[in-house]
């Protein structure tokens, strides 16, 4: 009986996540290093961690949490961006160290850094 319910509560958080358009399945292959990879939240007027650390090929997936709309511009211009959203993710995989810092044009001071090593 445990297992039928188990069962049926994974069913409903599945589709839950599923019909909000939420969480989505990293598509790169895997990631060099340990840890798999990082997430960042892009909540309401602020990224959370700000600043992440990671390894080059690692992704680095952004899941907004907020109600309202944002985006991940890069300084680096060479390093693509994810467009204005309210909801969903995005994801970057950096092919060279160094540091690169972000932020959503919507909100100047809503910014973060991610150092690649």
């Amino acid at each position: 009986m445990r297992a039928i319910r188990l069962a049926a509560l994974f069913s409903v958080l599945t589709a839950t996540l599923s019909c909000e358009g939420g969480f989505t399945t990293p598509t790169s292959g895997p990631p060099s290093g340990s840890g798999g990879g990082l997430t960042v939240q892009v909540a309401d007027d602020f990224f959370t961690p700000a600043t992440v650390t990671g390894s080059v090929g690692q992704p680095i997936t952004w899941v907004w949490t907020g109600s309202n709309s944002h985006n991940v511009t890069f300084a680096d211009s060479t390093v693509g961006g994810s467009p204005t959203q309210s909801s969903g993710t995005f994801q970057q995989v950096f092919g060279a160290s160094g540091t690169y810092t972000y932020g959503c044009t919507l909100h100047p001071g809503m910014t973060g850094t991610v150092t690649i090593q």
